[in-house]
């Protein structure tokens, strides 16, 4: 095996940092615009906490195959919030924008509503009763919205 010696790199001033920081930001902000959440959207949230009074008068067995769904799609929305959350604050930090911690802190308070729901979804789908799952899941669900909504409003003045 050759080991090869790499070239020197680059200084990179204070600037370049506070750019790349500022894009990296606003790139996440322009992602979750027209999709706050992975799997529905803001609207889309709202469109589901309504299904879940139909999936009461669909049968257990059928509400339960849709919150083993939810459950599974839950995931991917609490990593993408937790991150977005952990690196706004030291971001905010670094640009010296207070408003970023908020929306960093916005977020982390959103993760932990999405691991609340999922966990809901899990008991749900184990056996719960349905009927009172299904209305604490449909409560979940519009906070969650109001709290994205909240969120994104705040971190759209943040970066414009």
């Amino acid at each position: 095996m050759e080991f090869q010696i790499s070239e020197p790199r680059q200084r990179v001033s204070a600037e370049h940092v506070l750019t790349a920081l500022h894009r990296n930001i606003r790139t996440m902000y322009l992602e979750s615009v027209p999709s706050p959440d992975l799997f529905v959207g803001l609207n889309g949230l709202k469109t589901l906490a309504e299904d879940l009074e139909r999936w009461k008068k669909g049968g257990d067995n059928k509400a339960r195959a849709y919150l083993k769904q939810l459950y599974d799609q839950a995931r991917p929305v609490i990593i993408e919030r937790d991150g977005h959350g952990r690196y706004l604050k030291p971001a905010a930090d670094v640009l010296g924008l207070p408003q970023l911690a908020e929306v960093g802190e916005d977020l982390r308070t959103i993760t932990q509503k999405w691991i609340v729901f999922r966990n809901l979804c899990l008991k749900g789908y184990r056996g719960k009763t349905m009927a009172t799952t299904l209305d604490k899941l449909h409560g979940r669900l519009l906070e969650i919205a109001a709290l994205e909504e909240k969120a994104l409003t705040r971190w759209s003045s943040t970066v414009a």
